[in-house]
């Protein structure tokens, strides 16, 4: 929900905290990040 933007408030609705801070150092990995290490990661097993 996070790397597609959504509000943080609606975020925090669903999640049931009272607080982003609480999702983001417990439940958030940024994947688009993860994403960009596989592709870097993929172009070198292909040499």
């Amino acid at each position: 929900m996070l790397d597609d933007g959504l509000a943080e408030s609606l975020i925090v609705s669903q999640m049931g905290h009272t607080n982003i801070k609480t999702t983001k150092e417990h439940y958030y990995r940024n994947r688009r990040n993860a994403d960009q290490i596989m592709s870097e990661l993929d172009k070198v097993t292909a040499l």
